[in-house]
């Protein structure tokens, strides 16, 4: 209960510690922060749009320590199929030893093809970020967990993943309030530009 506390705490401070920034921003923060409280090597964050065709994840932020990455744009289905689609769809958290060796009854897989030149994929922490209404607003998706002692792979810590449950929420909300309001901005300056 006391690295619960302790986490919530340290989460909710460090989203706050900067309440005039972009979305952007807070997610790039929100990913990194993640993956310094669970030794992650690289991971993504994910926010969740509704468009015409369905529901769809959208990468704003990616962030690997070993290989150079561009925070590019992409986006992945909500539903069966990918790993973060299905944290979206499902709710729960996913926590993976191994990718390459996902049971094929799953209903996620993992698309090597997919995979960085240099780099490869092992362990997996994927979570989503619900908001105090228990709706999904995006996912948090770790991966390679870094052993402090070796520099090797290790599978990500089970009680670690649910820890993450109450703080997700404090994340989501923090997230909610800032893509509104610069939501509102952009809507403000449209109209000014009238």
């Amino acid at each position: 209960m006391n690295n619960e506390v302790d986490l919530t705490r340290e989460f909710l401070e460090f989203v706050e510690q900067q309440p005039q920034q972009t979305l952007r921003q807070l997610l790039s923060r929100v990913l990194q922060k993640s993956r310094q409280l669970t030794g992650a090597e690289a991971g993504t964050i994910f926010i969740l749009r509704r468009k015409k065709s369905g529901a769809v994840l959208r990468a704003i932020n990616a962030q690997n320590d070993r290989v150079r990455v561009q925070s590019s744009d992409f986006e992945v289905p909500v539903g069966p199929g990918t790993i973060a689609g299905y944290v979206a769809h499902s709710g729960e958290t996913v926590v993976i030893d191994d990718v390459y060796t996902i049971s094929p009854g799953l209903p996620y897989s993992f698309n090597p093809a997919f995979e960085r030149r240099n780099y490869q994929s092992h362990s997996m922490l994927c979570f989503p970020l619900k908001n105090y209404t228990n709706r999904i607003i995006g996912v948090v998706q770790l991966i390679n967990c870094i052993s402090p002692a070796t520099g090797k792979v290790i599978p990500f810590d089970p009680h670690v993943a649910q820890l993450y449950t109450p703080v997700s929420r404090i994340i989501a909300s923090s997230i909610e309030r800032t893509d509104m309001l610069e939501q509102i901005r952009h809507k403000n300056t449209t109209l000014r530009e009238r």
